[in-house]
């Protein structure tokens, strides 16, 4: 475990690292990278930096080529921006748990799919009637519709009408 100092410097390293990525490096081997998180010594003198890239495999150590090969630039652009005593020393290394978690979710899901009970067929009749029938009522003229309660009908107790009716309105509202 980490103290809170070197946990608040590898967060910071890590948001200025990903900003830098993205803003700075233009190097069109570059693929899309995510600066997952940073580890960080005790003496704050060097970090190893997880990255996780989306592609396939050549595009992955392409990538880590290319942020390798652009640790000294990222070093000192990181240290004009934090202002520490030390810069840490950059390394870089993927970061396959994206992928892991993402291989699992879709063993789980298989296993999910396997044990599920197949739905019923949409034109099964379950009560006698199928979703068209229950289509075809709804806009019958045999359809209830039910009368509005209190007296919002009455034209009499609408628009505030001070009068008679508007005592009668409100007894009745009850």
């Amino acid at each position: 475990m980490q103290g809170k100092r070197t946990e608040r410097v590898a967060s910071l390293l890590q948001m200025e690292l990903s900003s830098l990525i993205l803003e700075r490096i233009k190097d069109p081997r570059l693929g899309f990278v995510t600066v997952t998180h940073a580890k960080i010594t005790p003496d704050l003198k060097s970090a190893v930096v997880f990255i996780s890239v989306m592609g396939d495999k050549k595009k992955k150590e392409e990538t880590l080529k290319v942020l390798k090969h652009a640790a000294g630039f990222l070093q000192h652009e990181v240290g004009v921006a934090i202002k520490m005593r030390y810069t840490p020393k950059l390394q870089f290394e993927l970061d396959d748990s994206l992928d892991k978690d993402f291989e699992i979710g879709q063993v789980i899901r298989k296993i999910e799919e396997k044990d599920k009970p197949h739905p019923p067929s949409k034109d099964l009749k379950v009560d006698g009637t199928s979703p068209g029938d229950l289509l075809s009522k709804k806009n019958s003229p045999n359809t209830t519709q039910f009368p509005r309660s209190g007296n919002r009908g009455n034209p009499d107790c609408r628009n505030g009408k001070e009068n008679e009716s508007q005592d009668r309105c409100q007894d009745k509202a009850v």
